[in-house]
Parts: C-alpha cells; sequence; structure tokens
C-alpha cells in the first residue's frame, strides 16, 4: 500500500463472445467497481492511511479495433477512486 491515486471502474467484465460481439453488464460493473474501491479505502484505512473516496460519474471506454481481431466497441461504465494520504 502506498500513498496516491487509484480508480475502479469495473471494465473488466466486458468480455468477447465466440460469436464476434460482447457482452457487458453495466450495472454489474458499477457494483463491483463500488466493491472494489470500498475494500481497497478500508485496508488503507486499516494501514493507518488517510482515505478520501470519490467518483468520476460515467467514462467511455474502448475495446477491439486494430490488430485485434475484434470490431472497436465505445461502451461506458462509471468509476469510483480513492486517494490515499500518509497521516
Amino acid at each position: 500500500m502506498y500513498a496516491g491515486q487509484k480508480t475502479f471502474d469495473g471494465s473488466e467484465l466486458f468480455s468477447w463472445t465466440d460469436d464476434g460481439w460482447y457482452t457487458f453488464d453495466y450495472e454489474a460493473s458499477v457494483k463491483k467497481a463500488r466493491k472494489d474501491r470500498d475494500a481497497y479505502a478500508k485496508e488503507a484505512k486499516k494501514e493507518g492511511f488517510q482515505v478520501v473516496k470519490f467518483s468520476l460519474g460515467t467514462q467511455e471506454r474502448k475495446k477491439g479495433g486494430i490488430n485485434s481481431g475484434h470490431p472497436e466497441i465505445d461502451f461506458v461504465t462509471k468509476c469510483y477512486g480513492v486517494n490515499v494520504y500518509e497521516k
């Protein structure tokens, strides 16, 4: 754990299907991002750091594109973050 900033967006829930399309559950990504951020913040507090949580709102992400074997897909997800400071 170190002092700094970290963000969580749940975009790892994006996945390509066998037929070339994709799946992405926006609601699940929001819940996962918030849960991951809160767990990270809790651990930082336990280690004695000062924590400030924040939200960046809806953020656009891209997957696929040139040389990926998939079309470029734009999708949105909510982004949460935490600033960690030494006391």
